[in-house]
């Protein structure tokens, strides 16, 4: 009994997924396909019953018949199979339209009794606009379905329909054609409505993703800001805590940069500074970010440095960008910028404040070792030659 009850959902499960595929984007095209298959299908039912009842001649219930035919089979396939992906009316939401519209407009010429029904019909499939035609496609199928209308008033006043009484079949006409004017006129509100918003949502998404930058990166050097960084770091400790394996920090300041400053000026060691921000992207590995920690000094972390001959590399990688930099960042030669640097693991049972104390104490050790290289906190020196 279980077995059967959970076959169930997945059958149907699996027939959707085959029906409708898995992408959504797809799925919601498809979704329109089969809205309009089901109607095509309704109405076949309708002239099949019309012709056992003597509605409908059997000729003629046969023509309408092949304009469902080509409803059902000609587009959801068409659509089901991909091909019209990279069109701009992904769905053929447009060709369903104006072939619906002209399905009933022939139908509306063979079968008179059905006729009052037909021109519902035809309204109705200019509410398929809805589905994400834009305002300028959906005015051009509404003046189809309205010339449509217009073209059966005409033929139907000029003898060209059998039996059609116009004091009886006009006003019904003149009707469908002012509500046609107005679905059209909604849906084309309601299209541009939903443009509006649209971009309304997109430029939000851009302002945000705009201040998320501006809290995540430091404005001079583009460097990530400390609140993130500190946010990458208790990340990073915590995926040390899961799977034990260690990562390493390095933290980096500029030499004498109060000289810097004093005798050059701040927008000097302003440029100084962004010029070494690019540096430190330049030297580090793809998987390392950096920061700038505050003022001259910078953070950076590096979660696949196993060792600490690891953790040294992108250093020595940044003390040749700043002693042979390259034109844009001329200044920090002319300047004779160099930098001190200390590195620290953290590992198991460690607070990332922990791990920063001890890299700042092997930044100071670099500093009274002579400056321009790099101490490593477990007691192994790599310093400038």
């Amino acid at each position: 009994m279980s077995s059967g009850a959970g076959r169930g959902p997945a059958i149907v499960a699996r027939l959707r997924r085959l029906a409708l595929g898995d992408d959504p984007r797809h799925a919601s095209r498809l979704r329109f396909c089969l809205v309009s298959v089901a109607l095509h299908l309704a109405w076949a039912m309708i002239y099949f019953y019309a012709v056992s009842v003597g509605a409908i001649a059997p000729e003629d219930a046969r023509i309408m018949l092949v304009s469902n035919v080509v409803g059902v089979l000609g587009f959801y396939p068409w659509v089901r199979s991909g091909c019209t992906a990279r069109m701009q009316d992904a769905g053929l939401v447009i060709p369903q339209m104006i072939w619906g519209s002209l399905s009933g407009s022939v139908a509306f010429v063979m079968s008179p009794t059905l006729r009052p029904a037909l021109l519902q019909v035809i309204c109705l499939v200019q509410v398929f606009g809805f589905f994400g035609l834009r305002p300028r496609q959906i005015a051009v199928t509404g003046v189809i379905a309205v010339s449509l209308l217009a073209g059966l008033l005409v033929l139907g006043a000029s003898g060209g329909i059998p039996h059609f009484d116009v004091c009886k079949e006009a006003f019904p006409l003149l009707t469908s054609m002012a509500i046609l004017v107005v679905i059209t006129a909604i849906t084309v509100h309601r299209s541009r409505r939903r443009i509006a918003l649209t971009t309304q949502k997109l430029a939000l998404q851009a302002a945000i993703a705009s201040m998320r930058e501006l809290v995540i990166r430091d404005t001079l050097t583009g460097l990530f800001s400390r609140g993130h960084m500190l946010e990458l770091l208790q990340r990073e400790s915590e995926r040390a805590q899961r799977t034990g394996l260690p990562f390493r920090v390095a933290l980096i300041d500029l030499d004498h940069f109060k000289r810097i400053n004093d005798t050059h000026g701040h927008s000097i060691g302003d440029e100084v500074l962004r010029c070494f921000g690019d540096a430190v992207r330049e030297a580090m590995q793809s998987a390392d970010s950096a920061a700038r920690w505050g003022g001259e000094e910078f953070l950076l972390l590096m979660p696949e440095a196993r060792s600490d001959t690891a953790a040294v590399a992108p250093l020595a990688r940044l003390r040749l960008q700043v002693h042979q930099p390259p034109p844009s960042a001329a200044l920090l030669k002319k300047l004779e910028v160099t930098f001190s640097a200390g590195v620290a693991a953290h590992t198991l049972g460690d607070t990332i404040e922990d791990t920063i104390d001890r890299a700042d104490s092997a930044l100071y050790a670099a500093k009274h070792a002579g400056r321009d290289g790099w101490r490593v906190a477990s007691g192994e020196e790599a310093l400038a030659g």
